[in-house]
């Protein structure tokens, strides 16, 4: 089995990828020459207000300009005021992300995720990164499984954009096995391990070091799988087989009711 604290580093490199993310939207933002509009100026004060950890605030002015650019976009329909809803919504996930309200912030990726493929489409690139946000912040809370359907929408489009052998299509497969695994569903777990191993050995070679690591989890869902087994075999020899104190009690009982009937 992984080490717990090698578990507990994955989901703090999510939560810190997250964080990342925050930090350079309100970086490159801040780095813009000129603010056009009041609705920019809002937005950067808004940021700049969650940099500093005022989060109450920063919520509710984001809020305010989400209200505002969806009621623009529904009054006037287009390219441009669709992005600067998208721009707000995206804002207003980082927020809660960066302060751990995983909930709320998948709520607000499932919207962006959905303005998004109403656009471009299901199967389209552009989904990348609003599917990978909406995973982030799922799995960061240990609830992967929940996502397996964003997740394998996401291998799909990876591969039809990027190729079979891509560097991200294994580490997709490893993540739905994962999923699975966690979920206890140890044979389909396997199966997707196996798929990461063979697909980056095409990428890497036959002993790279992630050929090598991901190996690892081939090896831990066998043995998961081979206990499971043999703890249903165990259980169903158990359930066919009263134990011999039940036997010996039945024969008891028998021996008790013969003696009162004579």
């Amino acid at each position: 089995m992984i080490e717990n604290e090698a578990r507990k580093n994955f989901y703090r490199g999510l939560i810190g990828l997250i964080a990342g993310i925050f930090c350079h939207s309100v970086q490159a933002d801040n780095a813009s020459p000129g603010i056009k509009d009041r609705w920019e100026t809002t937005r950067i004060e808004a940021l700049d207000a969650a940099q500093k950890h005022n989060y109450p605030k920063s919520e509710a002015m984001l809020q305010q300009l989400v209200k505002e650019a969806g009621a623009s976009a529904i009054a006037k329909p287009g390219a441009a005021t669709n992005s600067k809803l998208l721009i707000i919504l995206k804002d207003q996930a980082s927020v809660f992300a960066a302060e751990k309200k995983f909930s709320e912030a998948r709520v607000v990726y499932d919207r962006v995720l959905k303005i998004t493929e109403q656009k471009y489409g299901r199967e389209s690139p552009r989904l990348i990164t609003p599917l990978n946000d909406v995973i982030k912040v799922t799995c960061v809370t240990g609830k992967c499984y929940d996502t397996l359907p964003e997740l394998k929408r996401l291998l799909r489009i990876r591969r039809k954009a990027h190729g079979v052998y891509s560097r991200e299509v294994p580490i997709t497969l490893l993540l739905i096995g994962e999923a699975y695994e966690k979920h206890g569903d140890f044979s389909r777990a396997l199966s997707y391990f196996n798929e990461a191993v063979s697909t980056e050995k095409k990428i890497s070679g036959e002993r790279s070091e992630m050929v090598k690591a991901l190996s690892k989890y081939v090896e831990r869902s066998k043995k998961e799988l081979g206990d499971a087994q043999l703890k249903k075999s165990a259980d169903s020899k158990q359930i066919r087989s009263p134990r011999k104190e039940t036997q010996e009690e039945f024969k008891r009982v028998g021996r008790k009711s013969e003696r009162s009937s004579n």
